[in-house]
């Protein structure tokens, strides 16, 4: 899932066209031209191109990328062509990029994408979307909130494995507990949440996590689609002896 949302923005981009003026110093990795002004280290910068060769978003294909920082706010700046400016599916993708971006290069600080033309002007701005901190469970990207405990997203993490629902394939996954109910969140392919069977089977689940990993805690399960968008909450049952 997360490999097709960063198809979706590399096929987006294109290298800058006009002559370059004040975009800051350039590293090239893999194809990409990557600037960067002075508030961000050679460190950062290093590090950010290291994370797009290893994701493979540095494919040897021309692309451009500007990075800065205002304040604690980091900004990723992509030169998109011109029929990719408006594509509501490319906006969608931002959300996970702008989280992988703080968690796997920025320490956690909050990242915005710019979508700009081919002098790096900014055409659209997408704020920061807050997945949380991650942790990884066998193929499992598990981001909890700062309402939940590490060692609670650990817990859960390791039910993930033992319940299989972690099997070594791509996932996305948040726990949150707004209200103080506990929300386990996972994508589903958009039409599975009509269907009666895996509706009950995903409420049994819940009822699962409530009893292996939060003490029978509430627990509802949101389902979204691929790009992170709710489709349905479901509320947890218990089955007795399960």
């Amino acid at each position: 899932m997360k490999k097709n949302l960063l198809y979706i923005v590399m096929i987006a981009l294109l290298p800058v066209i006009h002559g370059c003026t004040d975009y800051g110093k350039l590293k090239n990795y893999n194809g990409l031209q990557l600037y960067y002004t002075p508030t961000i280290t050679d460190g950062e910068a290093e590090r950010l191109g290291i994370y797009l060769i290893s994701t493979k978003f540095a494919d040897s294909t021309e692309k451009t990328i500007q990075v800065t920082r205002v304040g604690p706010v980091y900004q990723f700046r992509m030169v998109v062509k011109d029929d990719h400016q408006n594509d509501t599916a490319l906006f969608k993708a931002f959300k996970l990029l702008s989280a992988e971006l703080s968690n796997e290069v920025f320490n956690g600080a909050p990242v915005q994408i710019d979508v700009c033309d081919k002098n790096l002007k900014t055409l659209r701005v997408f704020p920061f979307y807050d997945m949380g901190k991650k942790k990884m469970f066998d193929g499992v990207e598990l981001f909890y909130s700062s309402d939940i405990k590490p060692a609670e997203a650990d817990s859960l993490g390791n039910y993930l494995i033992k319940s299989e629902f972690a099997d070594g394939s791509d996932k996305v996954v948040q726990i949150a507990k707004p209200g103080g109910v506990y929300r386990f969140s996972f994508i589903i392919k958009k039409g599975a949440e009509q269907d009666t069977i895996s509706v009950k089977n995903t409420k049994i689940y819940a009822g699962q996590i409530s009893d292996k990993v939060f003490a029978g805690a509430p627990v509802e399960i949101e389902l979204r689609d691929p790009y992170l968008d709710p489709l349905k909450t479901v509320q947890m049952i218990k089955v007795k002896g399960k």
